[in-house]
């Protein structure tokens, strides 16, 4: 009952703002599915404390690099590696459901980050929840399929909560581009590469 009352709130204004902001929605075939990752951007967005979703950075640590940017960047770079596996394996990738969960995978740092004293920080939710559990719950709620809404949960392995591996070759996909860009930015900036941590934590058997 409150999604559809809150659906009937959207304007086309709205979804222009989210296509114009990430053309590669129009990359998705299926119609239903185009709405919906439209709609969980928008209520998300609504929901932040962001005036305007170009605002938001895709990390703290990463200050000059855009969510927008970051969450584009990740998603031609799934399109590239699915259609290079698709030609020289023959394996199937399920684009409409790869290109939506990149689209939304990040979503949620709308609602984790905050903007304080002129500095982007973690916002209440960004220190409780997990990341990537409310993209995925919005998703869920908003009647996404399931297999978007895992692939969405399981692109990142950092909490107990969603240290759960992809089943499914668009999740190792958006996994594995994901870290990749998030990693090169890290180096930019100076920071830490993600990479660095899991590789001290790992047992290699002798």
């Amino acid at each position: 009952m409150f999604l559809n009352y809150y659906l009937s709130l959207i304007n086309m204004s709205d979804i222009d703002y989210i296509r114009k902001l990430f053309p590669e929605i129009d990359y998705i075939k299926d119609e239903e599915i185009k709405k919906k990752v439209a709609e969980v951007w928008i209520r998300i967005w609504k929901n932040s404390k962001w005036k305007r979703i170009e605002d938001c950075v895709f990390n703290p640590v990463t200050p000059n690099v855009s969510l927008v940017n970051h969450i584009r960047t990740v998603t031609i770079g799934a399109i590239e590696m699915a259609n290079m596996v698709t030609k020289f394996y023959n394996y199937k990738i399920n684009m409409d459901y790869l290109i939506a969960a990149c689209l939304l995978h990040d979503a949620s740092k709308l609602l984790e980050y905050e903007m304080k004293d002129g500095k982007v920080v973690y916002s209440e939710f960004g220190q409780k929840l997990p990341h990537a559990f409310l993209g995925a719950s919005y998703a869920l709620e908003a009647g996404l399929p399931l297999e978007i809404v895992h692939l969405i949960n399981t692109h990142t392995t950092t909490s107990a909560l969603t240290a759960k591996a992809p089943v499914a070759k668009e999740g190792i996909i958006l996994y594995h581009v994901d870290m990749l860009l998030a990693d090169i930015c890290r180096e930019e900036a100076g920071a830490k590469p993600l990479y660095q941590t899991y590789l001290s934590k790992v047992v290699i058997p002798h």
